[in-house]
């Protein structure tokens, strides 16, 4: 979500910045009558990864691109996010994915590097970065979502 937020506000579309409420309904920025950290902190005080696999467009994982999102989230309460920073395909076409996400609580995100068991160089096959997270199943099979355009 503060990926999502600093890009409107970077790329100067704060006015069309939404996230979503626990149940997945868009809250606007420009409706809120807050200042834009005032505002990041209502939306996170009120959302998580179950906000974000409610409100976010269903996507298919061989469709994933930069800024789509990986979660795990079953039911609502405790869940897990990973984020699609990059792909890039080799000669053949194969794809791959530079993946970023962090502990909980969500506080700092890093950058993952992939071992060759995962994927070439640092960066995840698909079927790699399934593999990688799957300790992250304890909270629902992984489910691809994309923030929709304003």
């Amino acid at each position: 979500m503060r990926l999502w937020a600093e890009y409107h506000r970077r790329s100067g579309k704060l006015q069309k910045l939404s996230l979503f409420n626990y149940s997945g309904k868009k809250i606007y920025f420009a409706r809120s009558g807050l200042s834009y950290k005032g505002f990041l902190k209502r939306a996170f005080a009120y959302a998580n990864s179950y906000s974000l696999k409610k409100g976010c467009q269903k996507i298919r994982k061989e469709d994933l691109r930069p800024g789509d999102m990986m979660i795990n989230n079953k039911r609502g309460g405790v869940g897990h996010v990973s984020v699609i920073l990059d792909v890039c395909r080799n000669q053949k076409g194969d794809k791959v994915h530079l993946l970023g996400y962090s502990f909980i609580p969500a506080q700092q995100m890093r950058i993952v590097r992939s071992t060759g068991t995962f994927g070439p160089e640092g960066w995840f096959t698909l079927k790699g970065m399934i593999i990688f997270l799957k300790p992250f199943s304890i909270y629902g099979k992984p489910v691809y979502r994309r923030f929709p355009e304003n």
